[in-house]
């Protein structure tokens, strides 16, 4: 945001000449345009126009306080229709609170006060809000030396900020024909026309001369435009993490007592934010997972790790292979997105089904119960009657032949232990242990250890047998609470993004987040002795070979996702690769010399390593005697 003294005066004589002649003189309402615009919405349902400067400021802050807790464009969307475009006795009531707000403010706030922070938050066009990024961006010049023909320009804008933009010189807009309009080549002419517009009210209004005048009409529009990055495209390498903190702020009841108050103490700045990314680990995750194309054209590919200390729950690395873009796509396979791959639909994100790194709760859940990891159970393949929930029971087919859910590479199946049954990875063999243990205490257990779907409903909300196998989507950040939390003796840390905070007048405001037990210290070293099996079995591709004691679960959920979660004392780290949206076979695609069904065996050692080096690691406590008896 710019001051009063950094905006030439032109520009506030040019934005009220054009949008709110008397702006200086009314109570905030202007009710001439307002009773206009009143009888347009009885005639054609829009409450668009008529409206003073203080009421589009109050429009304008609704809205993007809106916007700011939107999760979907839809969303956005909703956001632009509930505050500028409403039907009947809807349309009355959105204009009468845009009134009621548009003369508390003036009784609060002087008119230069109101003026500015307007001019500060419109948009002009695309991601630009406010005067002073309109002006770098458009003319490459800050807000205090515009020209008049310039501030006549921009002030033109506001009415239809994407069809008067001047950074498209292949034309900002189409006729009824599909042919551009607005364009370079016809010297940007509805935005011409709009300015000179400005200008003649600005004319008519005795801000400018008519020798002013003249030569300002007469110039042809130049742009000089200069792409500001602003926001977390500043971020570079870290934009999704940046994204993720940056949602914190807007739900956290630490920065706001509601929505609303959280939006606007983001927008007025002056926050500042330490935050518990490492650096290192960021870069070592960026180049890990460049494996992993942006951009494929035989499926939706992505990809993302991420890496959790444990014991505090700090977020240390966030990444995905699709670069970020501020402006979501319509193309759901474009080159750069808004999704963040790691974290739930809340925060950005969504989920992906778990595979097999799902087991790690059955395994936990059968430790709780009693059982142990050494007992011996029949996991060959077969009809298995599943434990539902209270007592319910499902008959689930477990077969290789294609009629029901086969184990990886064929495997028939064996009578074993469970050990076994998870360095191995059996499906049949963990169906088995549902027998005795219910699906629904399973889930109950991963909800326990931080986890829910990726939209945030609870995953005991169906319990099928089919979901001890990993079939529901959630969040990698969840799960790397999860795997951090047996290698913290059985402590889940919440996810932590921000290590400081301090507000604008510099009082500490630090989120607190608190650690709890979640299982014994026996089951956690239990699960963690298992789970070190593991990386002698199916986790083999990944082992690091540093030195440092880690543990990990595989998890391939159909080959549309495939999963590498583990962890070391220190720091947990896990990995997916899959479709973001459709069902390509990751088996049929290689990149870079992997399968894509085992890519996450190049990607999560060179993470898990790289935490290795810096934070070291050291033996995980010995299993419980009773939880590995024979």
């Amino acid at each position: 945001p710019v001051t009063f003294d950094q905006v030439n005066p032109v520009m506030f004589d040019a934005i009220t000449s054009s949008e709110d002649k008397n702006f200086y003189t009314h109570g905030g309402v202007d009710l001439v345009g307002t009773v206009s615009a009143l009888l347009g919405n009885a005639s054609n349902g829009s409450n668009r126009g008529g409206s003073s400067i203080t009421q589009q400021y109050v429009k304008n802050v609704l809205q993007q306080n809106c916007e700011s807790k939107a999760k979907s464009n839809d969303e956005v969307e909703a956001c632009f229709t509930s505050t500028t475009v409403n039907s009947g006795s809807e349309g009355y009531q959105r204009k009468l609170q845009e009134m009621r707000y548009a003369i508390q403010l003036e009784k609060a706030y002087s008119k230069e006060t109101i003026l500015l922070g307007y001019l500060n938050i419109t948009n002009f066009g695309g991601t630009v809000y406010g005067i002073g990024a309109a002006a770098k961006h458009y003319f490459s010049t800050d807000a205090a030396n515009l020209t008049i023909a310039q501030a006549a320009t921009i002030a033109g804008m506001v009415q239809a900020p994407n069809t008067y933009r001047i950074d498209r010189p292949d034309g900002s807009t189409e006729d009824d024909a599909g042919n551009p309009e607005n364009s370079a080549a016809d010297g940007y002419k509805l935005t011409l026309d709009r300015r000179n517009y400005v200008l003649g009210r600005m004319l008519d209004l005795g801000k400018i001369s008519q020798a002013e005048y003249d030569e300002a009409y007469n110039s042809p529009i130049e742009p000089v435009v200069s792409e500001q990055t602003q926001g977390c495209q500043t971020a570079t390498g870290a934009e999704f993490f940046c994204e993720y903190v940056r949602s914190v702020l807007l739900t956290d009841p630490t920065f706001g007592e509601d929505d609303d108050a959280r939006a606007a103490n983001l927008r007025r700045g002056g926050m500042k934010i330490y935050t518990t990314l490492d650096p290192d680990l960021q870069q070592a995750g960026l180049n890990a997972i460049s494996i992993v194309p942006a951009r494929v054209d035989y499926m939706n590919l992505g990809a993302s790790g991420i890496q959790v200390e444990v014991g505090t729950g700090r977020i240390l690395s966030m990444v995905q292979n699709r670069p970020y873009s501020i402006e979501n796509s319509e193309d759901q396979n474009a080159p750069t997105t808004q999704v963040n791959y790691n974290v739930r639909v809340q925060n950005g994100g969504g989920g992906h089904s778990a595979g097999s790194t799902y087991k790690v709760f059955s395994l936990v859940n059968w430790l709780e119960q009693g059982h142990s990891v050494n007992e011996t159970l029949n996991g060959r393949v077969g009809t298995k009657k599943v434990i539902n929930c209270d007592g319910q029971t499902q008959d689930v087919v477990s077969s290789n032949n294609g009629n029901g859910i086969g184990n990886f590479e064929a495997n028939p199946g064996y009578t074993g232990t469970v050990y076994n049954f998870t360095r191995d990875s059996l499906n049949s063999g963990f169906l088995a242990m549902a027998e005795k243990i219910s699906v629904c205490s399973t889930n109950q257990v991963a909800m326990k250890m931080g986890v829910m779907t990726g939209d945030g409903t609870p995953l005991d909300t169906t319990n099928f047998g089919y979901n001890v196998l990993g079939d529901q989507a959630v969040a990698p950040i969840d799960m790397a609470g999860a795997y951090a939390s047996i290698a913290a003796n059985g402590m889940l840390c919440p996810a932590k993004a921000i290590d400081k905070a301090l507000n604008a007048q510099g009082e500490d405001i630090t989120p607190q987040t608190t650690c709890s037990r979640v299982m014994s210290e026996a089951v956690a070293s239990t699960a963690a002795y298992t789970l070190e099996g593991v990386m002698s079995g199916t986790g083999s591709g990944a082992r690091v070979g540093d030195g440092v004691p880690v543990f990990g679960k595989t998890g391939i959920h159909e080959y549309l996702h495939t999963w590498m979660d583990g962890s070391s004392t220190k720091v947990a780290t896990v990995v997916w690769v899959g479709n973001v949206i459709g069902d390509a076979l990751l088996s049929d695609y290689y990149e870079n010399g992997y399968v894509l069904s085992r890519i996450r065996n190049s990607i999560w050692p060179e993470m898990q390593g790289a935490a290795n080096a810096k934070y070291g690691g050291d033996d995980f406590p010995s299993p419980d005697a009773n939880l590995t008896k024979r």
